[in-house]
């Protein structure tokens, strides 16, 4: 009987072990499984979060290339118009050199004082003819020179914008060129964020494992993002500022251009 009891007792000991050690192995695994689930949970927020943000700087990047885009556009309108001007102050240049030499020699006729004076056009002139025609140049070279002037203040406007846009134009593309790794670097840390997500959907044991992998790469990001974010906000504050004053030249450039019958009419005068 008492051996019985023993193997009786022996029995029930192994059936507790066993069944001790289903329960357990059985709450284990609920436990890895809520583990996983809170890290997919905290991965998902994360993650929606990270789209998010990502896009408003991709937003913001593709805004300041247009920005950039149109400095670009400005500074070579302003260097067409620029070489125009130039060319107009080389003509106006002319005239009022071809002015001076006219009149000096009208006045070295006077001064000879032999008259009647035949002049290279053929025609004879006395004193009192040549000093209206001296007077006559005087007028004409005032004229000129004042028109120089004013093509040379357009042109000296249109170099100025050239050479404030093509200072804003290459400082956009520097500050595109340091955005673009950032945002390189956040869409791989998205995509590493994502794997994370796979792997603690199988994750069993490895469970605390990607939960500290997450942490340390959600705390990586909310750096870079605030990094990104700040570059957005200080180069959007700059470019819009740059985008003012290329308005600023647009309006400026319109008001000092000169019109080709200006310097048609001035041609005219010295035939």
């Amino acid at each position: 009987m008492s051996m019985l009891n023993l193997s009786l007792k022996t029995f029930a000991a192994g059936v507790l072990i066993i069944f001790g050690s289903v329960v357990f192995a059985s709450c284990d695994k609920a436990q890895r499984d809520v583990v996983a689930d809170n890290i997919m949970e905290s991965i998902d927020n994360a993650l929606g979060k990270y789209d998010v943000a990502l896009k408003r700087v991709e937003n913001g990047y593709e805004s300041m290339k247009k920005s950039r885009d149109a400095l670009q556009k400005g500074m070579i309108k302003a260097q067409v118009q620029s070489e125009r001007a130039q060319e107009d102050v080389d003509k106006a240049r002319k005239l009022v050199e071809n002015a001076k030499k006219t009149g000096k020699s009208i006045m070295e006729k006077i001064n000879a004082g032999e008259f009647p004076v035949t002049m290279a056009n053929g025609k004879s002139y006395d004193k009192a003819e040549l000093v209206a025609a001296a007077q006559k140049v005087g007028d004409r070279l005032k004229v000129a020179e004042t028109t120089l002037a004013g093509m040379e203040a357009t042109y000296n406007t249109y170099n100025t914008a050239q050479s404030r846009l093509k200072s804003q134009f290459d400082a956009a593309s520097k500050k595109l060129d340091q955005m673009k790794p950032q945002i390189n670097v956040l869409q791989a840390k998205i995509a590493t964020l994502q794997a994370q997500r796979e792997a603690a959907s199988i994750a069993g044991d490895a469970g605390a494992s990607i939960a500290d992998q997450f942490e340390n790469l959600q705390g990586e990001m909310d750096d870079l993002f605030a990094e990104a974010e700040t570059e957005l906000r200080v180069g959007e504050a700059a470019w819009k500022a740059m985008e003012d004053e290329m308005t600023d030249d647009d309006d400026l450039l319109a008001e000092f251009q000169t019109s080709d019958d200006q310097l048609q009419n001035l041609e005219g005068m010295f035939d």
